[in-house]
């Protein structure tokens, strides 16, 4: 009988830990998988701000040397700039590069730090996932109702409005994974050590 309660009472530490490294893994894999689809959408996002660079030159030499303007040049621009921006938005995040006023936390400590940024972090998903909803009921409107950019040439918007949720999915999801980093943080720092989320 006692045999069996110390086998027993020892395959419980044994089971918990098994089941952290299981919840490790699959938590860098997803981490891994989030940060390298928000990479690819930074290189469209270059690639769209070199298309919207090489576009306006080429306009600009053919109106002015040769008379002979591209037509839609600037609603093209106009459309292709929404997508360069919000492909962007969560690789800054990744990186860390958003404005922040440190002026305040640089006072508290590292734990008071953590706890201020997750909630700050909670607020803004709930609000970037209501935006990033929002897009996508605007986006089947469009597409729906045929919606078109008057100009020079008509436009189809719906792939300009298509960057809008996209990109703000993708950055609620980094902020997701910023939200479990801090939760591995706070678990660090009150276990010694132990982890269960690692930010890539």
């Amino acid at each position: 009988m006692g045999k069996t309660l110390t086998e027993s009472t020892a395959s419980k530490p044994v089971s918990q830990e098994k089941r952290n490294e299981r919840l490790k893994f699959f938590a860098q894999a997803a981490g891994r998988g989030i940060n390298r689809i928000i990479t690819i959408a930074a290189n469209l996002s270059a690639l769209l701000i070199a298309g919207i660079m090489l576009l306006t030159a080429a306009e600009v030499v053919l109106r002015y040397f040769f008379n002979a303007p591209i037509k839609g040049s600037y609603e093209i621009s106009e459309m292709v700039f929404v997508g360069a921006i919000f492909l962007g938005v969560a690789y800054t995040q990744m990186c860390r590069q958003h404005v922040r006023v440190d002026l305040l936390l640089i006072h508290l400590s590292s734990k008071t730090n953590i706890i201020l940024e997750s909630c700050m972090l909670l607020i803004t998903l709930a609000l970037y996932a209501v935006f990033a909803w929002e897009g996508v009921k605007t986006l089947f409107v469009s597409i729906s109702s045929g919606e078109y950019r008057w100009g020079l040439i008509p436009i189809p918007l719906w792939p300009a409005r298509l960057m809008v949720p996209l990109g703000l999915s993708l950055l609620c999801l980094r902020f997701l994974e910023d939200l479990f980093s801090n939760v591995n943080r706070l678990f660090d720092q009150r276990k010694g050590g132990k982890k269960i989320w690692t930010q890539h």
